[in-house]
This record gives structure tokens, sequence and C-alpha cells, in this order.
């Protein structure tokens, strides 16, 4: 709700609010009006969300942000629209900072073997499918460069915010990537919703930092363990074949890429329970295992057939904001 009253205290005419929100019941204390639109979803499905959302707005540019976001600027729009001017972007990567130390991800426990050592986690990861990238790239099994330091060119996003063209946000999208969500085993959105941005036009990252994360920990993500570690575990395969689709290369060699990568991922929280013992590190690797698991019988959807299903979806809960 904090962020709902920062943006209506920006009320333009060529400004409009589209809250998505998906609890199981409405929210007495967000007030529709000219400039603000309320939907309530019964989908639980933060991609379908943003989905919807898109659907439910009528701007040219639309700006992406999480419910955790808070603005830092107060002219947060007038510098969006200098950026725009100058750039005419299909989209832009939005810089935001961390507010707590402690973010929802702290309790996942990390990797030790190696990592202390910066030249043999570099080595380990080169030889176990993390290369080093580009500024800016996005590689298989999820691997991100760097951003660019000033205003350049990426393939990366982050999805807390971001601002699309909205003729560059769902061109040539599978939206396969909501099943997986529904299934609890979809992550990584942001990575694949940046990269099919990037092959519309030119997608740029923009150091200033606009917005502050006030992450809770209390996210749905790492609540559960063994479900986070399956999510993440599969959805490195799905975003390398996704990225195999765009690029119109080869599945074969994407998937061998990620069996690569997922043999080592599981060695290394094996290696690292039975270094330490707990019931954090056995919930990781078991749910890494589940996600390997399903994803020797994935059958990705390259042909964008589910596609029709959703929108489908879409168009069901739009008739049902206009009957309001």
């Amino acid at each position: 709700m904090e962020l709902v009253n920062q943006l209506l205290g920006f009320e333009k005419d060529n400004v409009e609010i589209v809250i998505v929100d998906s609890s199981d019941q409405d929210n007495p204390n967000v007030k529709p009006s000219k400039t603000l639109l309320y939907h309530r979803t019964s989908h639980k499905n933060q991609p379908f969300q943003r989905f919807l959302g898109f659907n439910l707005s009528t701007s040219n540019y639309i700006l992406y942000l999480d419910d955790d976001m808070e603005i830092v600027h107060d002219v947060i729009f007038e510098k969006l629209e200098k950026y725009i001017e100058q750039y005419d972007p299909a989209g832009f990567a939005l810089k935001f900072v961390e507010v707590h130390k402690n973010t929802s991800l702290a309790v996942v426990p990390k990797s030790e073997i190696f990592d202390k050592m910066s030249l043999l986690k570099k080595i380990k990861n080169r030889f176990t499918g993390l290369t080093d990238l580009p500024q800016g790239k996005l590689g298989m099994n999820g691997n991100k460069g760097k951003q660019p330091i000033g205003v350049g060119i990426t393939e990366i996003i982050s999805g807390g915010a971001f601002l699309v063209k909205r003729n560059a946000m769902y061109k040539n999208f599978n939206f396969q990537m909501y099943d997986l969500y529904n299934e609890k085993f979809g992550k990584g959105e942001d990575a694949i919703t940046g990269f099919t941005i990037s092959k519309q036009g030119t997608l740029y990252s923009v150091p200033e930092t606009l917005f502050k994360h006030n992450d809770q920990q209390n996210s749905s993500y790492s609540s559960n363990l063994e479900s986070f570690g399956a999510r993440v575990m599969f959805s490195r395969l799905y975003l390398s074949l996704e990225k195999t689709r765009l690029d119109e290369s080869s599945f074969l060699l994407a998937r061998i890429a990620y069996h690569w990568f997922a043999l080592w991922r599981i060695l290394g929280l094996a290696l690292n329970f039975l270094k330490n013992r707990s019931e954090k590190r056995k919930s990781m690797l078991r749910g890494a295992w589940k996600g390997w698991i399903k994803s020797i019988t994935f059958k990705f959807n390259s042909q964008l057939t589910r596609n029709s299903y959703w929108v489908n979806e879409m168009q069901k809960e739009m008739k049902t904001q206009k009957n309001k």
C-alpha cells in the first residue's frame, strides 16, 4: 500500500496506475479512480499477473514495480520521460538498492566449497557451467554478466523495477512459463523477459538509483527451501531452452550444457551438506534433486501452443473487470 500511496502522490493525467492483486480478498484501502485501476485475480502466478496488468493498461510505455518497491525521486516520471526521449528504447532495466541487509534470500544456505578463495571459485564456475560473461549479457543456465557501468545496452532486467515499450513486451513470448509457475517450478521470469525484450529493440540499463527495495524476508520463494531448490535447479533448464529458441540455436547443446551444470550443482550441495549438516541444506539438496529429475522428462513447448490457453485466461479476467 505504501507504493500505491506514493504513486497517487505523483498523479498526472497521462499516468495510469494498474494494481493486480492475487490476495484472497479485495484490499479495502485501495480506492479505484480515474487514474487507478484495481483488479484482484484468482491466479497466484506472478508472470501471468504481469501479463494481465499489461492488458489492463493502455500506455505506450509501462513501468513494472513490485509492491515492496519505494520511489526515491520526486520527479520520477519526468526522469523516465527524459530517458525515453533521449534513447527511444524497447525498455530500461532500472536500478534499485536493497534497504535491508537480511533479505528474503538470506535464509538460503550459501556454498562453502571453493568459495572462500576467489581464484578457485572462478575455476570451479568456469568448469561447471557458469563462465564469466560480458556486461549486459545473458548466458546459458541463467548465467548473467554485470550490468554496464553507465547507460548501456543490456539483455538483463530485474523484475522489481523495469520499464518497457508496449510493442516490445510480449512479442514472440513463450507462455509455457506460466504453466511452470502454476506447478511451483517456475523461476527466472525476469531473465527471460529481459532477453525477449532485447530481441525486439534496444534494452538499456540505467545506472541511476531510482528505487529502494524493501524486502521483508517474506518471499514465497524462500519460505520453503525444498521448493526453492527445485525451482532454482529446474528453471535453469527452462531459461537455457528459451534462450536457445530465441537465438535459434541447438536445443541438444542447451540440454547437454544444463545437465553438466546440474551434475556439479548437485555434487556441490551434497558436499556442503556433508561438511555442515543441517535441515536447510538437506532441504536445498532434496529440492535440487527434485528439480533435476523433472528436467529429465520435461517437454519444452517451442511452438508456443500454450499461448492460446493463457490468452483465454487473460480475456476471462478482462471480462470480469469490465463487469465490475
